[in-house]
């Protein structure tokens, strides 16, 4: 039986279509003459595996001309039910006097580590006047405490790249955090370098939940399976595969054994001679698909679109 195991960032709040991520729809709340719509956590739609301070964001809409915000009042719940009734039994700011609708900064109690929370926010229109509760919508968090982190760069010493800013992505397709079917998902991401600079090296570092093959441009690079292999992140050094002058696409064979936690998490980092670097991670821009694809989806001249 697998064993439980702690995913270290990811995103992937989203529904996703057979060949891309998709964001779920924005969540409304309509009352009168404004709407609350399109909420957020850290830019993103119901994220999965948040590894920093959350920070929150909503819309508003009016069909009448100098309607605004003056106040805001956001809640994170423990549960659907304490949401929806508007107890904040983790974190209530309580109403706060400002105009402020993005990024607003989480500053409750520290959050709990692979934990699913519900939000909700109240807003106060320019009269003063409540306008009501949006819909509630929810973030997971990843490994918020880096002592929790036990993964080390295994293949390549003298680097000081790192996981920072890449998410742990996979189709869940409605199914619990911890109660993913085992199986395989393909993973497909299109980048290109800048052609105006000289570069010096290029690296690739993955993991995945549980086991992986990585190709570069049709290449296999590597690959790593076993018990708790996700914990430790291989680096690759990938410039004698990179296209210089066109696409490339890194592409992950991901492969989940039993039911249970899954992810892939990977970053590419493309350094240049004058000291400035690229990179490329993990996120919602990556292309899956359950099924096999047919031959040759690793090469970068694939067609994807479809």
């Amino acid at each position: 039986m697998k064993k439980s195991r702690r995913l270290l960032a990811v995103l992937l709040a989203a529904a996703i279509t057979a060949t891309t991520l998709t964001p779920l729809n924005a969540f409304a709340a309509t009352n009168g003459e404004m709407d609350i719509d399109s909420l957020q956590v850290s830019s993103l739609n119901q994220p999965l595996g948040i590894d920093k301070t959350p920070t929150f964001s909503w819309q508003l809409g009016s069909n009448e001309y100098g309607k605004g915000q003056s106040a805001y009042r956001i809640i994170v719940a423990s549960t659907e039910e304490n949401a929806k009734a508007h107890k904040g039994d983790v974190w209530d700011s309580e109403q706060i006097q400002s105009e402020d609708n993005y990024d607003v900064l989480y500053a409750g109690p520290a959050l709990d580590s692979k934990t699913k929370y519900y939000w909700a926010v109240e807003v106060w229109d320019e009269d003063k006047n409540s306008i009501g509760w949006s819909d509630v919508s929810t973030f997971e968090t990843g490994i918020l405490n880096q002592d929790e982190w036990k993964g080390e760069w295994i293949g390549i010493n003298g680097t000081d790249m790192t996981f920072d800013g890449a998410n742990w992505i996979w189709r869940r397709n409605g199914s619990g955090f911890s109660g993913v079917p085992a199986g395989h998902q393909y993973f497909r991401k299109t980048f290109t370098v800048n052609t105006e600079k000289e570069i010096s090296s290029v690296y690739v570092g993955v993991t995945a939940d549980d086991e992986y093959s990585l190709y570069v441009n049709g290449e296999k690079v590597g690959e790593n399976g076993g018990t708790d292999s996700w914990k430790n992140g291989k680096l690759f050094e990938i410039g004698k595969q990179i296209n210089k002058d066109g696409n490339n696409v890194i592409a992950i064979d991901a492969f989940n054994s039993t039911n249970g936690y899954a992810g892939a998490l990977s970053k590419v980092e493309v350094s240049y001679t004058d000291g400035t670097k690229d990179t490329f991670v993990t996120d919602d821009s990556w292309k899956v698909s359950e099924t096999e694809p047919v031959e040759g989806w690793t090469s970068a001249d694939f067609d994807d679109s479809q």
